[in-house]
């Protein structure tokens, strides 16, 4: 039997708040994890952002990771920079590179960047970036738990990742860059006045913050 509310008690119950319904179409792209572009609301703008990977060999034993990626602090009017660090100091690193073994460089080097870009989703330039580069390999029914290892091992084999092949990075002793690996333009919707700039300051003296 469902017990009945005394209608004293109820009148001091707070009312909940109205939600304004949702449409079939945003729903759906937030359940699956990737909000498309065309789902922008009204108050937005929308801006093009020319997103540029960048490859760089360090030997730091004191970082324990064989390979991370960082966001650039300085950037050119329109450009956010991505910076993909392979230490060699650690395995599997280091003896991939020793050996050229190219395959496992692209892996470790895609494995690094759609790390960094899924641990900071709530900005709008690596969120595009990181959908961009899932919808590249993936296609775009695609869920947010894949957005991670899984893309990564499609995207090592990836036009996206081809320069690296040829990137003077292998061998015992490694050109350490930065080296350009590709560039691509994304789509990023951004409040009135608001600067597409994820920085306003620089941390480093030269090259890329890590």
């Amino acid at each position: 039997m469902r017990a009945k509310l005394d209608p004293a008690v109820a009148t001091k119950l707070p009312v909940a708040p109205k939600q304004e319904p949702t449409s079939a179409s945003t729903q759906k792209a937030v359940d699956k994890g990737l909000l498309s572009s065309s789902v922008s609301p009204p108050d937005l703008e929308t801006v093009e952002i020319r997103c540029e990977l960048w490859l760089e060999i360090v030997n730091r034993p004191e970082k324990l990771n064989c390979a991370w990626s960082y966001a650039e602090r300085q950037n050119p009017p329109g450009v956010q920079r991505i910076g993909i660090a392979l230490n060699m100091a650690h395995w599997p690193t280091g003896s991939a590179l020793e050996r050229a073994d190219k395959r496992a460089v692209r892996w470790l080097a895609s494995l690094a960047v759609l790390d960094r870009l899924n641990t900071w989703p709530g900005n709008p330039v690596l969120r595009a970036t990181r959908d961009h580069l899932v919808r590249a390999v993936l296609g775009n029914n695609t869920e947010l738990w894949q957005t991670g290892a899984w893309t990564a091992y499609t995207l090592k084999d990836s036009e996206i990742t081809a320069p690296i092949e040829t990137l003077p990075i292998y061998g015992t002793e490694p050109q350490r860059g930065p080296h350009m690996v590709t560039a691509f333009s994304v789509t990023v919707s951004l409040p009135p006045g608001r600067s597409p700039e994820m920085f306003k300051r620089r941390t480093k003296e030269g090259g890329c913050t890590r």
